[in-house]
């Protein structure tokens, strides 16, 4: 039935819904682009604490194995800090949580991430906590970090590579684990802690990569381990380990699995 200025009434009624709703929703999603970082802390770091815990304890026996093998002094003043490439290092709060260990190992950490709000917390928050002489924080996606080209350069190549939770965002996979082994030194390793589809939720390889426009949190796209061990195959690195990791998520749809790779 038309208005008396000819209008219809569901038209009218659509603009006024519609115009409340963008007066409700543009605020609210500038709010959470202004507190992404306090957001992705909330949300992910119980988890990801535990898989820096994980990974972590993995590389202090490496250390620790260095150190005995050490016998003369000459020997052990020889022996250099171990070097981690951090990929998808977010925040840094998992790992400015297990500050004592990053201390007592004397590790040095690069860590890159192509969100700029993250990486400000990042260096924020390292700089509080006074791990920034450990730790550097970057800009940049792993495809195009000129700032590790010239670390690598100038230092060499790291001791490992980790993909923090990030290994599912990358676009290919395999390719990323070639770029990240390019930046690891022979015989060392490359971590990945990351939660993996058992079985399909219906609606779900919908939802998951348009979380990043409600939470400003990027999940991802859906991630089976079928493609995980195919991946793993097809990129020719030897496995060292594929598992779950202890007390992390681990229920009939998706687990947490840590992969270490060795780079040839």
């Amino acid at each position: 039935m038309p208005t008396t200025d000819n209008t219809p009434v569901e038209y009218t009624i659509f603009l006024m819904v519609t115009s409340s709703l963008l007066l409700f929703i543009i605020p609210s999603l500038i709010v959470l682009r202004m507190y992404s970082a306090q957001i992705y802390d909330a949300v992910i770091i119980h988890m990801t604490a535990t898989w820096y815990h994980d990974v972590l304890l993995k590389i202090s026996h490496i250390i620790l194995k260095q150190r005995n093998d050490a016998t003369t002094k000459a020997e052990k003043d020889q022996i250099k800090p171990y070097r981690l490439l951090d990929i998808g290092i977010g925040t840094a709060s998992a790992l400015i949580q297990k500050k004592e260990a990053v201390v007592a190992m004397g590790i040095q950490v690069v860590g890159v991430d192509y969100n700029g709000e993250y990486v400000k917390a990042a260096q924020i928050s390292l700089k509080k906590n006074n791990l920034d002489n450990q730790v550097q924080v970057h800009c940049c996606s792993i495809y195009e970090a000129k700032v590790v080209d010239k670390i690598v350069k100038e230092e060499g190549k790291f001791d490992a590579a980790y993909f923090s939770g990030s290994f599912s965002l990358m676009p290919n996979p395999v390719e990323a684990l070639h770029v990240a082994a390019s930046y690891v030194k022979k015989g060392g390793f490359i971590y990945i802690s990351q939660t993996f589809q058992k079985r399909n939720v219906p609606c779900l390889s919908c939802i998951k990569p348009l979380m990043k426009h409600i939470t400003t949190i990027d999940f991802g796209q859906l991630y089976f381990e079928k493609q995980l061990e195919e991946d793993l195959k097809q990129s020719k690195y030897e496995i060292i380990e594929n598992k779950k990791i202890p007390d992390s998520v681990d229920n009939a749809f998706q687990a947490a699995r840590s992969v270490v790779l060795k780079v040839a």
